[in-house]
């Protein structure tokens, strides 16, 4: 979290204000410490969480907030297939997407899909594929990775159909079809294989598909390791910026100019009305403190260690360490937080080193930048002089070469003149030179 807040920060005045997920996870200004909780759970496993800080609701840019807010989206989706089946309908699970490239920008990309599929579901012909397939509404939700061919924005999306599974499969199609013409009446390009429908199996299923677009396995994952078989994710690049892969922050920053504020798997009024549920919409709130108390309060962190933990990326682990404690009392609490500290001050010094070593390391190569410009203007200073020597019939007397060289030298100040030596060898490289008398 503190490595994505850093990127976003870049290019920000001292005292301009970030994007709110800058803030996510630190206490309040007038909050003195924040509440460490922990819950069992029926399963018996148990799990830590903390009160008293900002959350940003951010399900593009949060590693923290997203797996809340595809969770949320999920159950949403499952709402409307489980009211789906109760209405006797049929939900229809769908992609569609665009032949893209590397030099594609991801902004482009999602203009191209967003407006396509929404041209696809306006106008007569939808409406009376509407009436053919009994859709009451269809469900969108963008995912974007990245991967050999570039940036890979798609549409996962659910139509709620009022009809039986053969109706509702042929809805599906045509909407696809209808997304193709729309792709190319814009410049696009969209093959048929690339797009996908089917019925889902079941709520949980359609839920697990359809919302996953901010849910991707943080980091390594439960597997413990990454594939970037079918791209990367959005959280597999900004790990790798933040572990210094400059093409990687290039694309994250992109993404995450691109992405935040786009809404997905929104239950409209029509589509409620039409199936019997609440309305919900996906709009971002921008974040909220977190000041609840549902759990057994274990301990509290002074704010200042909690943002030194929260800043070295150790909040993870020290929750983890408080899930993972089978007594937990004030010693073992106490315990934990000191052993969890004390391993984020030594990454506070490492971080600090590496700091300093890059500052030295950029004032060096910017030192030798300078001594490698430095030569060149030299060597065309010899050879501007040279020139005006020889413009004048020869070299002629020392005085005479001083005079040359002080009247080049002037012309560039700050860069170290020409030697009579340096002329007088520049000279002799000419096809014919003549060479100074004795003063």
């Amino acid at each position: 979290m503190s490595g994505i807040s850093r990127m976003l920060r870049i290019g920000l005045a001292p005292d301009e204000r970030g994007p709110s997920v800058c803030g996510c996870g630190r206490p309040g200004f007038d909050v003195d410490s924040v509440g460490i909780h922990r819950r069992t759970r029926e399963d018996g496993t148990r799990r830590a969480f903390v009160s008293g800080v900002y959350r940003c609701g951010s399900g593009w840019l949060c590693p923290t907030c997203a797996p809340a807010v595809a969770a949320i989206r999920q159950a949403r989706v499952q709402r409307v297939v489980e009211a789906t089946t109760e209405h006797d309908g049929s939900f229809v699970m769908g992609l569609v997407t665009v032949s893209h490239g590397p030099a594609d920008r991801l902004a482009d990309l999602k203009r191209l899909v967003s407006e396509s599929f929404a041209a696809a579901r306006r106008g007569a012909p939808w409406e009376r594929i509407k009436r053919r397939g009994g859709i009451a509404g269809v469900l969108v939700a963008p995912e974007v990775t990245h991967g050999g061919y570039g940036w890979h924005f798609h549409i996962h999306f659910g139509m709620a159909c009022l009809a039986d599974k053969a109706d509702a499969r042929a809805a599906g199609e045509a909407l696809i079809e209808r997304f193709m013409r729309a792709v190319e009446a814009r410049g696009g390009k969209a093959l048929r294989h690339a797009q996908g429908v089917q019925i889902a199996a079941s709520p949980e299923a359609a839920g697990e598909y359809i919302a996953k677009g901010t849910s991707w396995e943080l980091a390594a994952g439960s597997s413990g390791h990454k594939s970037h078989a079918a791209g990367r994710t959005p959280w597999d690049i900004a790990e790798d910026a933040i572990d210094g892969d400059m093409p990687s922050y290039g694309l994250w920053r992109e993404f995450a100019e691109a992405m935040p504020g786009t809404r997905s798997c929104v239950v409209t009024p029509r589509l409620a009305a039409a199936l019997g549920i609440d309305a919900e919409d996906d709009a971002e709130t921008g974040g909220a403190f977190d000041l609840t108390e549902e759990a057994l309060k274990v301990g509290d962190v002074p704010s200042q260690t909690w943002r030194t933990i929260l800043r070295t990326g150790l909040a993870g682990t020290f929750l983890a360490a408080v899930e993972a404690a089978p007594v937990l009392d004030e010693a073992a609490f106490m315990s934990i937080l000191g052993e969890v500290f004390f391993e984020a001050i030594d990454r506070v010094r490492v971080i600090a080193e590496k700091a300093e070593a890059r500052r030295r390391s950029a004032e060096e190569a910017q030192a030798a930048r300078q001594a490698t410009a430095d030569d060149r203007t030299r060597r065309h200073l010899i050879r501007q002089t040279a020139e005006r020597v020889a413009a004048r019939g020869g070299a002629g007397t020392r005085a005479a070469l001083e005079y040359a060289i002080a009247a080049t030298a002037a012309a560039v100040p700050g860069i170290v003149p020409p030697t009579v030596a340096e002329v007088v060898a520049e000279l002799a490289r000419r096809p014919v030179a003549v060479l100074p008398i004795a003063a």
